[in-house]
């Protein structure tokens, strides 16, 4: 739901739970928390956003470029408990290859586009150029 509400551009986020002491509740908002934290510079940095799309309505993109194209990201989500072979068009992409935010993953789009197969409910971000410093301090 977080991506979700990132990919439509929130600009705040708050959390609650039915079952405050779940461990697994918690632990899964900890991941989320330092997601948010390395994504924030680019999702609030001077910059502007990309026409982006998807070839199914399931799956949402959002694409942002930051430091006048010099880096930006790129934010997938799966909205259904459905499994998605999808292709994503950012016709202004100014960039060569994409990296994974999160894991190892690096490819170069083609003509702007990329296929992606992602699992139900599965988010993907990735990015281009440098990744910019950190807007929020690490949590205590």
């Amino acid at each position: 739901m977080v991506y979700i509400a990132l990919v439509h551009r929130a600009n705040g986020i708050f959390y609650f739970s039915y079952w405050p002491k779940a461990p697994k509740t918690w632990a899964s908002v900890g991941m989320l928390n330092g997601e948010l934290r390395r994504l924030s510079p680019w999702l609030v940095g001077a910059g502007g956003e990309l026409a982006a799309s998807s070839s199914l309505l399931e799956v949402q993109v959002r694409a942002r470029s930051v430091d006048h194209g010099k880096t930006g990201v790129v934010l997938l989500v799966n909205t259904t408990a459905e499994a998605h072979y999808v292709a994503i068009s950012i016709p202004q992409l100014p960039a060569e290859q994409l990296r994974a935010l999160f894991d190892a993953h690096t490819f170069k789009p083609v003509k702007n586009r990329f296929t992606e197969n992602l699992r139900p409910y599965d988010t993907r971000a990735y990015f281009w150029g440098e990744e910019p410093p950190g807007l929020l301090s690490p949590a205590r």
